[in-house]
């Protein structure tokens, strides 16, 4: 079964201990792939992981 958490950008960017401009540069640049809920990006758990073993 996947893990369905859902991160806002500034949780994501506060996990990466990067700024969250940072975060919205790299999913305008496709980098970051996010779905929307309720108008509002989210990152995917799977794709946290995906971006922060990348490091």
């Amino acid at each position: 079964m996947q893990n369905l958490k859902l991160y806002s950008k500034a949780e994501v960017a506060e996990m990466l201990g990067v700024s969250v401009r940072t975060i919205s540069r790299a999913i305008e640049r496709g980098e970051i792939k996010t779905t929307t809920l309720n108008g509002s990006p989210r990152i995917p758990h799977a794709e946290l992981m995906r971006i922060s073993s990348a490091n």
